[in-house]
């Protein structure tokens, strides 16, 4: 059975809303993000629920947001049996509070039988999708302890990943995504990240994932760390080299899309350091919507060599930016930063930007900090 929250928050995508999942207590402060966008924030309420139901929240903002609200209880309708629901705000914000459970409507016919739908995940986990047939994923880790991951082919069947361990180096079993459109999932118990920086040394010790063929990642980046998606801080050195090279001769040429960043907040010290560089093969970046605070190096080479790259991630919530926070963040991409030779034409702090101890008082500057002046004029 499918969970509310994403039913719910299918049915918001459905009416046209900019929509969000997570806690209610994170509600407000999103919507207060989006302005007059029209958007709403699907929230789970903590709380006992009656057996096969949950409990859930939905507060709209916007420039309607009752309007939005009407839209979206229509749609609800088609999918949802509702014990109780009401119309209330949530700080000030229009909001549905309801007890529902998914219908037990959805079937599927394989060879003339009538079988009940595949189940449909809980979490937005992180996962990867073959783009051609027999691609594989693997995992090298030299942590000293490898991370704790498990993989499912449906995101509800779970397995631990296996792994073998040699040379100070954890070997992760390959998986083959034998058809086009496979996917593979993955979520983990890692609160301090997939890499490290012991104490002294100047380079981290990373956890990276090895493909062949082509294959799309997905899903909440975030599910790597904790498999409920609560964690919204990357650490110090979380995902350094994740998926990106890990030697100039040896380029990523496999991912072709990144995994979501929905619901970060912060990046710390080396948080994302080359986690896609090389990624040659990449045409979009992480959209970053909820980042406010990057961190020492936090998004440093971060996209390096992306050369099939076509625009810079969004992020419009940012306030507090490191030294080296973005430094060479898209150094060696193609694409123009800028239409118009003037100004930043991604979501971006409009200048002047402060990042540690130096200011950069005109977009070409932070262009030029970030590693790309594709589009403007040097002065």
């Amino acid at each position: 059975m499918a969970s509310v929250r994403y039913l719910v928050l299918a049915a918001c995508q459905r009416a046209g809303l900019r929509s969000q999942a997570g806690w209610e207590a994170e509600a407000a402060s999103w919507i207060k993000k989006q302005g007059d966008i029209p958007c709403s924030y699907v929230g789970y309420r903590r709380g006992i629920g009656v057996a096969g139901y949950d409990n859930v929240s939905v507060v709209f903002g916007g420039n309607d947001a009752r309007a939005s609200l009407r839209r979206v209880r229509d749609e609800l309708e088609k999918s949802l049996d509702f014990r109780s629901e009401s119309e209330t705000t949530i700080e000030g914000n229009p909001a549905l509070v309801m007890t529902a459970r998914a219908k037990m409507r959805v079937y599927f016919v394989y060879g003339g039988a009538i079988q009940p739908a595949p189940p449909t995940p809980t979490v937005d986990y992180m996962y990867f999708e073959a783009q051609e047939a027999n691609s594989t994923v693997s995992m090298t880790s030299s942590l000293e302890t490898a991370p704790n991951l498990e993989y499912s082919e449906d995101g509800v069947n779970w397995q631990e990943w296996q792994h073998t361990t040699a040379n100070g180096t954890h070997t992760f079993d390959t998986l083959t995504l034998t058809d086009v459109g496979d996917k593979v999932y993955f979520r983990g118990d890692n609160p301090d990240g997939l890499g490290t920086l012991p104490e002294g040394a100047e380079d981290p010790l990373f956890s990276h994932f090895e493909m062949t063929g082509k294959i799309a990642a997905g899903g909440n980046i975030m599910s790597l760390l904790d498999k409920y998606t609560e964690i919204t801080e990357i650490p110090t050195c979380g995902f350094p080299y994740l998926f990106g090279n890990i030697s100039e001769e040896n380029p990523n040429t496999s991912l072709t899309a990144a995994a979501e960043m929905p619901n970060v907040t912060t990046i710390g010290y080396g948080g994302c350091v080359s986690m896609y560089a090389g990624c040659t093969s990449l045409t979009a970046a992480a959209e970053m919507p909820n980042v406010t605070t990057i961190g020492y190096g936090g998004c440093m080479y971060m996209y390096e060599g992306c050369t099939s790259l076509t625009t810079a991630a969004a992020m419009p919530s940012v306030t507090t930016i490191g030294d080296n926070g973005c430094y060479q963040m898209y150094s060696g991409c193609n694409f123009n930063m800028s239409d118009d030779g003037t100004t930043l034409n991604f979501d971006f702090p409009t200048p002047p930007v402060t990042a540690g101890e130096t200011t950069y008082s005109t977009a070409y500057e932070v262009a030029q900090w970030m590693g790309n002046t594709n589009g403007f004029t040097e002065p």
